[in-house]
Formats: structure tokens, sequence, C-alpha cells
């Protein structure tokens, strides 16, 4: 058949492509494909790292929010459901990779083509159920009480490259961010950034 994108950037063709290649890996007619796990892989591999969930899994989780897992074999259909769904779903696929390896990632998506429901092939291949592995990400999350960070940056560090640790920072969940200047430091008695007292 003929596949085709029209006007989509690379996040968006890597993100159908991988809908396409897990697609192929779980081809056979007993395969189980729940919706966490074929929208989690597209959406981690977006930018393949978990820094770009992790926000909103964040917040989602301090509101209370978060979806069951078991619940989500399927896509939802409540607007407000389906916007903590994604991130949801991508951060945990990439806690899997990240955390455990590609490995036991390798060995879930085959028991899923061998027809194993989502129940039997995680502990199969995590050596855990789902819902342990749902709570070792909460406590990760929730271990984070205080999401402000302060930057201190040397006079000689480019402008972009003190925005882009910014944003970094923003991506892992990162709520404040305070700003200390040379000037600040001196005041208080420190060493200037990148340098000695």
């Amino acid at each position: 058949g003929l596949f085709v994108l029209d006007h989509a950037g690379v996040p968006g063709v890597t993100h159908e492509l991988t809908h396409l290649i897990f697609g192929r890996a779980t081809n056979s007619p007993t395969a189980k494909r729940p919706a966490w796990l074929n929208e989690g892989l597209a959406v981690y591999f977006e930018t393949g790292t978990r820094r770009a969930t992790a926000s909103d899994l964040a917040s989602a989780i301090r509101n209370d929010r978060l979806l069951p897992l078991r619940a989500m074999n399927s896509i939802p259909g409540r607007p407000e459901q389906i916007s903590v769904f994604y991130p949801e779903a991508g951060n945990f696929v990439g806690f899997l990779i990240e955390r455990h390896g590609e490995d036991r990632m390798r060995a879930l998506v085959a028991g899923m083509r061998r027809g194993a429901l989502p129940a039997e092939a995680v502990p199969a291949a995590y050596g855990m159920t789902m819902e342990e592995l749902e709570n070792r990400l909460k406590d990760i999350f929730q271990a984070r009480s205080d999401k402000t960070i302060f930057v201190r940056a040397s006079g000689k560090v480019l402008y972009g490259k003190v925005i882009e640790a910014m944003d970094a920072a923003r991506g892992a969940g990162v709520e404040r961010i305070g700003i200390i200047s040379e000037k600040m430091v001196e005041e208080a008695g420190g060493a200037p950034a990148g340098g000695q007292q």
C-alpha cells in the first residue's frame, strides 16, 4: 500500500514511521497492540528522550490526573484524558527503554506478537507487573518535591547555551528557574563563575 505524509515535519514523520515499524513487528493474527505501547513508542521516538513529556507527566501526577495503565489499551475519547494519555504513554515507554534497556522492550514486543496480553507480557519481559512499574515511575517524579533550580552562568557563556540549558531543565520537570548573576555572587563574597577567589 501507499503511505503519504503531506507537509509533515521530522517529528511527525518519525511518529508515523514508528507506528509502521511497530505494526510490522507485531504482524500476527494473534498480536495484541495496546494503545499505550503503540502510541507510547511513537511519542517517545519523536524526540528519543523522556524529557519532552516529563513536564506534562509531572503536572498530571501533581493534579492526580494520571490514567491507570490498564485503562490505556485504547485511546480515550475525552479531550481532558487525551491530553494526559499521549505524554503519559510516551514517558512510560521511555522509562521502560531508558531504565530497563532495549532488550526487554524487544522481549515485550515479541510477547505481544505471540498474542500475550499486556498483563502477561509485561511481567514476562520486566519481572514486574504493570502496576509495579507504574508505581516506580510515579515514585521517581514524586521524589522530586522541589522542582526549582538556580542557573549561574559565566559572562563567557553564549546566551543561547544558557537558554538551551533552561529549556532542557523545564523539559525535565523543573517548574522554577532562578538566575544568579556574577554581580550577586561577588556581592555575596563568592568567586566569579569559572574563576578563583
